[in-house]
């Protein structure tokens, strides 16, 4: 359900960052991406050490 609700929100996301603040939306968007990118590998690299733990 989760990745149903993020395909139909985030046409949303962009149309009310990129489209509507131009090249600050953009900016934004990649901030929002690169936090989520960073969480995903801190989640993974804990994930990781309690496996080999």
């Amino acid at each position: 359900m989760g990745f149903s609700l993020g395909a139909l929100a985030s046409p949303i996301v962009v149309n009310a960052t990129a489209i509507t603040f131009g090249l600050l939306g953009w900016v934004m968007l990649g901030g929002i991406f690169l936090a989520a990118a960073f969480g995903i590998w801190m989640i993974s690299r804990r994930a990781a050490a309690v496996v080999d733990a």
